[in-house]
């Protein structure tokens, strides 16, 4: 059970109708954005009673706010100097290998390359160390929140808020903007496998789009 909820402004500030979604965004989220990329609708949460038929290939969105492999996931953990704090970053540092290997292990079992994972930690720690080379203002500050650094509790109508979001690259103490996402998604694209296991997307797709082919020539 979690309190953290994203239903309220300004969350969802950029979003084509400019209303919260429920999305810890500005805009749109990673989900949508992988969808947009690979030319597929937005995916629906899991627990969507439409999410049937044709939606269903588009894929399943899991994500639940404040929910993960810890217990403590979602606790405060926003440092006095503006910095990630370290015991949460060594933690991610271990965990994304081990689910590399794990979905290495399971595609294995399988016999071919169903599951990919991307270790979305790797991808956004050089935006994190130098968001000026991205465009951004800050890595530091989030666009939306309280306290120091605008790094205390969630994005709410009594938050403080930026006037120009393209120049964060955190939207409030835990998530990316849309901009920084929509990078860390181009990456995905065509990144080593460092980043994506067992493929890119772009390759993803080209290996879809073959075995399309061959499908319909039999």
């Amino acid at each position: 059970m979690t309190t953290a909820r994203a239903d309220s402004p300004p969350n969802g500030i950029d979003y084509p109708h400019q209303q919260p979604t429920g999305r810890f965004s500005n805009g749109l989220n990673f989900p949508d954005l992988i969808a947009e990329a690979l030319g597929l609708e937005s995916p629906l949460p899991f627990l969507n009673p439409d999410l049937k038929g044709k939606k269903l290939l588009a894929g399943a969105n899991f994500a639940s706010a404040g929910i993960g492999v810890l217990n403590d996931t979602g606790f405060q953990f926003g440092s006095m100097n503006g910095e990630c704090a370290d015991e949460p970053q060594e933690a991610a540092k271990m965990f994304n290998p081990k689910l590399f290997d794990l979905v290495d292990e399971l595609n294995r079992d399988i016999g071919e390359d169903v599951f990919i994972s991307a270790n979305a930690f790797s991808l956004k720690m050089d935006m994190i160390e130098k968001p000026e080379q991205y465009g951004f203002k800050t890595s530091k500050v989030a666009c939306c929140g309280q306290g120091m650094y605008n790094g205390l509790g969630m994005c709410t109508e009594m938050s403080n808020l930026c006037s120009n979001r393209d120049e964060y690259v955190f939207w409030d103490p835990y998530h990316p903007t849309e901009k920084a996402l929509r990078i860390m998604v181009k990456k995905l694209m065509d990144a080593s496998t460092d980043h994506i296991r067992p493929m890119n997307l772009s390759t993803m797709m080209a290996v879809d789009a073959v075995a399309a082919a061959d499908r319909a020539i039999y």
